[in-house]
């Protein structure tokens, strides 16, 4: 616990936080990437093909980011935002390392459509829009473009929908 804080003390951990804080770590010892390389927010492209983009996207990724554990684990997610009053689509492509699902339905398959189906971004969570130049309603969909070698897969038993 004094090498590794955050296993001091009475706090719980699960399974998915120890995996992730060793993935993590361990990517970290074996980057090949010496140096701080500033993180640069991408913009969207206007007529940008999901192909160009994800390459964008991955490559920014990779510029900051390359060991064993990255060719591995780690995967590219999709993010299809799109504003409800004018149709602006923003586009987006994060790399991952885990996908959290919500526990539901049969099959590992159920849960995965579960977690790609379009959900609504409204109130505190609503999009800034730069065609309305304001926060608004909209729609996001989110899938996995890139898929890793080994998917690591973690289920979300509970859900905090205030009861």
């Amino acid at each position: 616990a004094a090498k590794l804080p955050i296993f001091a003390g009475y706090n719980q951990q699960d399974a998915q936080e120890f995996l992730r804080f060793i993935l993590d770590s361990l990517h970290e010892e074996l980057n090949r990437i010496t140096g701080r390389i500033p993180y640069e927010e991408l913009k969207d492209i206007k007529g940008e093909t999901d192909r160009r983009g994800s390459a964008r996207w991955w490559t920014n990724h990779c510029n900051r980011n390359d060991s064993f554990l990255m060719e591995v684990f780690c995967g590219q997610l999709k993010s299809h935002v799109t504003c409800l009053w004018c149709g602006y689509l923003s586009k987006a492509f994060d790399p991952f390392m885990d996908l959290s699902l919500p526990l539901s339905g049969d099959s590992i398959e159920d849960c995965l459509m579960r977690f790609m189906e379009p959900e609504s971004l409204q109130g505190s969570e609503r999009f800034y829009c730069p065609e309305c130049k304001a926060q608004v309603n909209s729609s996001r969909k989110l899938s996995v473009y890139r898929w890793p070698e080994v998917l690591v897969l973690h289920l979300k038993r509970f859900s905090f929908m205030g009861y």
